[in-house]
């Protein structure tokens, strides 16, 4: 039994000269969004969150222990279930859906984001921007789209 007991003592000792190794997080703030978020991407201090039923949420975590909606648009007639993916490239937002393709949303107010345009794709499963170019992968093909002029 006192060979257990110093057991123990040992492996609580070792184990607290290491506890800088084994970090514990804290969660100083958060913001209930009401629905399913699928994806989200963060731009000068603005989380943009893709929900699963179409809303992108724009949301301010200067202050990240409460972070405030700024503004928030529908992407229109989309069947629920955004595909998940959600890039920022300066001021515009790709947003995957499954329905209706990428929708490109100017986010350059984001108490007022527009969507301002799309491109109608089946079965879009990821995309990258890369310059002046959105490279994008559908079902068995890869697009590449001049981006320039939207």
């Amino acid at each position: 039994m006192k060979k257990m007991i110093i057991y123990l003592f040992v492996i609580f000792g070792i184990t607290y000269s290491f506890s800088p190794l084994f970090c514990i997080y804290h969660k100083i703030g958060d913001y209930n969004s009401e629905g399913r978020v699928v994806s989200l991407d963060i731009k000068d201090e603005i989380v943009i969150l893709a929900k699963y039923n179409g809303l992108i949420e724009f949301i301010d975590v200067n202050n990240p222990e409460q972070p405030l909606l700024l503004g928030s648009c529908q992407v229109p007639g989309v069947v629920p279930g955004v595909q998940g993916k959600i890039i920022i490239a300066d001021t515009l937002a790709y947003v995957l859906t499954q329905s209706d393709g990428i929708q490109i949303i100017n986010i350059s107010n984001p108490v007022e984001p527009q969507i301002i345009g799309s491109y109608d794709y089946n079965n879009v499963a990821d995309i990258i921007i890369s310059g002046n170019y959105a490279y994008i992968a559908g079902y068995d093909q890869l697009f590449v789209l001049d981006v320039t002029d939207i």
